[in-house]
């Protein structure tokens, strides 16, 4: 009986380091890949994953000057035997060149995975956001995160762009098996939780979070807590603001926070808070508000976020920078049934997207790909 062979799809997951982790770093530490299961029936799923640096602090981009000649090497090898490629974008360097080249030379269709809203504008893309915006042109399919990124690219005159959800797999974080048992004393003496969990970066606005805090607990009644989890270059920053404005009895600091705490935290909390300052580029689409979302919590979001027409009208929206526009959402948010309210039409408009939705969603781009190739 004659069997049909299965398409290879080589998806490569970029530069692997311990310092960024990265959102494959979860994948290859055991999470279930649901998508690339389902993928696997019809396709054969090779996922490339250069984790010789997965031990080091270091950044993706030393990565690339470090190992250029073996990553090279490894890429080509790998690309080689496969009859359809997907690659990171910018500011992954050399994956999508070397995946763009390898696909040609094969007549193998390759799309590429890529987050951006907005024409970049920081100094080092005046050159390499140009030359990507013409080397996008090549690829058989963009792969998009959601809205904001199609209209984007769409705009610009690019015909085969695919919304493909795939950040809403990154968003499962399980169920909290056991709250701790300090985390259950610290919900039991606090009426209202408020909780940041993300990066500890200066782009993250965790000072405006602080700040509106602050004129939270001077303005309003009650015992109220703000828990800040994470891990990140600016928590000096952040423990130095907490200490001026005498907020100590008030924050709790986890730094950094476990894979199975997390589920924990967002259980334990009242309102998510994610309030992003705009930069030299926004954010892109950030998993975090989701991840509270699908544990139906009200989330304070800031303007400047690519996912916003994606979550919205599940969440409550504020101007990027604006301490007092994240201190009227918090005041407002005091009200429990306005959160409550809030926290499930969040969570209904996150529970919509299943990671068998996302499975189609890529399969038919797939499908698309190859047949216009």
């Amino acid at each position: 009986m004659k069997t049909t062979r299965r398409t290879r799809i080589a998806l490569i997951g970029g530069i692997i380091t311990y310092g960024i982790k990265s959102s494959f770093y979860k994948y290859i530490h055991g999470r279930e890949n649901i998508v690339k299961k389902h993928l696997s029936q019809k396709f054969e799923v090779e996922e490339i994953i250069y984790d010789k640096r997965i031990n080091y602090d270091i950044h993706p981009y030393r990565v690339y000057i470090i190992d250029l000649l073996s990553l090279i090497k490894y890429y080509i090898k790998k690309l080689l035997e496969a009859d359809m490629i997907i690659t990171p974008g910018y500011g992954s360097i050399l994956e999508p060149i070397i995946a763009l080249i390898i696909a040609k030379l094969r007549n193998a269709p390759v799309l590429v995975k890529d987050t951006h809203w907005y024409w970049r504008r920081n100094l080092p893309s005046r050159v390499f956001w140009y030359i990507y915006y013409h080397l996008m042109k090549h690829f058989n399919g963009i792969l998009v995160p959601g809205k904001a990124s199609y209209r984007f690219w769409r705009r610009y005159g690019f015909r085969r762009v695919y919304i493909v959800h795939y950040y809403w797999l990154e968003a499962l974080t399980g169920k909290c098996s056991k709250i701790p048992s300090e985390l259950r004393e610290v919900k039991n003496r606090h009426d209202i939780v408020f909780l940041y969990l993300g990066r500890i970066i200066k782009k993250r606005g965790i000072d405006l979070i602080v700040k509106a805090f602050h004129k939270y607990v001077e303005n309003t009644g009650g015992n109220p807590l703000l828990i800040i989890g994470g891990a990140g270059e600016y928590l000096d920053d952040v423990k130095k603001l907490i200490r001026e404005l005498n907020l100590e009895d008030k924050t709790l600091l986890i730094t950094p926070v476990p894979e199975g705490v997390k589920p924990c935290l967002y259980d334990i909390a009242d309102v998510f808070i994610y309030t992003p300052i705009l930069t030299q580029i926004p954010e892109e689409w950030p998993i975090p508000p989701l991840e509270a979302m699908l544990h139906r919590k009200p989330v304070i979001i800031s303007n400047i976020c690519g996912s916003i027409p994606d979550l919205y009208p599940g969440v409550y929206v504020v101007k990027w920078g604006s301490t007092d526009e994240i201190y009227k959402a918090m005041k407002k948010l005091t009200d429990k049934k306005y959160r409550e309210m809030l926290g499930s039409i969040g969570f209904r408009i996150a529970s919509s997207i299943t990671p068998l939705k996302v499975y189609i969603e890529l399969l038919k781009a797939l499908k698309e790909s190859i047949r216009e190739s």
